[in-house]
């Protein structure tokens, strides 16, 4: 699935600093993953949904998708901030298997909602980024209202 408009990479940026400006616990360790924490520099984009994870029989169409900016494996939604070593325990695993193991705050926080999805393909996520989408929305929206 493609969508129609390349979203800029600042975006992306943008939406992984305003969630390390709200304060997160990582995916997979106990680090607390904020603007002030030590590990604030050493910080990697992850994919929630990794692009490897649809087809595993295919793996030369992994490089194909990361590189694509149309597909939406890479949509700004599907990027938070992990620590290294989260990331290398994630590695390609898909998320319906990953998830069962992070830090249950961590998945709600960021809205990482699969709905209990046994298998994701691409409209599928389409549909998960959208849920997403509202969710991160409504953070940005409650964040702003704070200041009014």
């Amino acid at each position: 699935m493609k969508t129609s408009v390349i979203p800029k990479a600042v975006v992306r940026k943008t939406l992984c600093q305003f969630y390390l400006a709200e304060t997160y616990t990582d995916l997979m360790t106990d680090a607390e993953i904020q603007v002030f924490s030590d590990v604030c520099d050493k910080l990697e984009e992850h994919h929630i949904v990794p692009v490897g994870t649809l087809d595993s029989t295919y793996k030369g169409m992994e490089k194909k998708r990361r590189d694509d900016k149309k597909n939406v494996f890479n949509s700004p939604l599907n990027f938070i901030y992990i620590t290294k070593d989260s990331n290398q325990k994630i590695s390609n695993h898909q998320v319906e298997y990953y998830v069962k193991y992070c830090n249950d705050n961590s998945v709600y926080d960021l809205h990482i909602d699969i709905n209990g999805k046994k298998e994701i393909n691409e409209p599928n996520l389409a549909e998960i980024l959208e849920k997403r989408f509202g969710s991160v929305k409504a953070d940005v929206e409650k964040r702003v209202n704070m200041y009014l």
